[in-house]
């Protein structure tokens, strides 16, 4: 207790606020946020110092362009999900809504390739290649030359763009771990819902609808997840990481599962625990387990509450 209070002492009476702040959660080490805050300040040091790194991130720093690539490669590639899953059959209003959504990102791709060649000369070459090879294609199709790719297309950029790249990628696989962990707690909510208090075609139908609707958000942290794992499992070498493995490991479907616990008709015994990996690795994040309801309809919380009224 005296050392926390020492930390605090500390922190509040440094100005720039670069001392530990005792108040941060340290369950979470690599979140986006926080390394974007990183980043940011890494970026204000060098502009500093370097007055050529100041002229060009004029308009956009180094970090900024990266993390704006890889959003815009997400974003991407949930349009494609979803065109591909609009069904037989599609309303003129749910097309209007996509056909607007995949105009908006085709702007926002080729205003970002404008900046892009401020950091990445190259890719100026590279874009001029693509688009006279392939003239027509899906939006969804539009190449963003991030460091990632221009070094497995056998070109080169600066390192630091890499190693950018890498570190954002990083904590982004992070971040899908948790959400996919919060996902499976809410999917075991809805399913103990169901086998407790779940009785008729409504109250099925809805507890189905939102299972469905949950393997579909852990089908989605997965693709991101093994997205980000393979490129940076590729240039880890390169980078000179070494101890990133330790923490993130190859994402099987096995291994997407929730924590089971053995019954008392299984020989384990009811205190035996089968988990994966995923909820063994650093970065585990308790403190939203409670608030797994939100994954609910609010026709199954009615119905659970008036359950147990009756049971008083």
């Amino acid at each position: 207790m005296t050392s926390w209070r020492k930390m605090v002492r500390e922190w509040e009476l440094d100005p720039d606020k670069r001392k530990l702040n005792p108040y941060e959660p340290k369950v979470r080490g690599f979140t986006l946020h926080r390394l974007r805050h990183d980043l940011a300040r890494e970026d204000a040091e060098l502009i500093k110092t370097d007055l050529a790194a100041q002229a060009v991130s004029s308009q956009i720093s180094c970090h900024q362009l990266i993390y704006q690539g890889i959003e815009l490669e997400e974003q991407l590639r949930r349009l494609r999900y979803d065109m591909m899953h609009m069904g037989n059959n599609p309303t003129y209003l749910a097309c209007a809504k996509l056909t607007e959504r995949a105009n908006s990102l085709c702007r926002r791709v080729k205003a970002f390739a404008e900046v892009q060649v401020l950091h990445m000369p190259v890719t100026a070459v590279l874009q001029q290649q693509a688009s006279t090879s392939n003239e027509s294609q899906a939006v969804y199709n539009l190449p963003l030359f991030l460091p990632s790719k221009v070094f497995q297309m056998n070109s080169s950029c600066e390192m630091v763009l890499l190693d950018f790249e890498w570190r954002i990628r990083y904590a982004a696989a992070h971040d899908a771990l948790e959400q996919m962990r919060k996902h499976l707690l809410g999917r075991n909510a809805v399913l103990e819902w169901k086998n407790q208090y779940g009785h008729g075609v409504q109250e099925g139908n809805c507890s189905q609808a939102d299972v469905e609707r949950l393997n579909a958000k852990i089908s989605a942290c997965t693709s991101q997840y093994r997205m980000h794992f393979e490129i940076l499992k590729h240039f880890a070498q390169k980078l000179g990481k070494v101890t990133w493995g330790t923490e993130l490991c190859p994402l099987l479907d096995e291994d997407i599962r929730s924590i089971s616990h053995g019954g008392s008709n299984n020989a384990t015994g009811e205190g035996y625990v089968i988990s994966s990996w995923i909820w063994n690795t650093s970065g585990v994040d308790h403190t939203d387990e409670e608030n797994v309801t939100d994954c609910m309809s609010p026709f199954m919380l009615m119905s659970e509450s008036s359950n147990n009224l009756e049971g008083l």
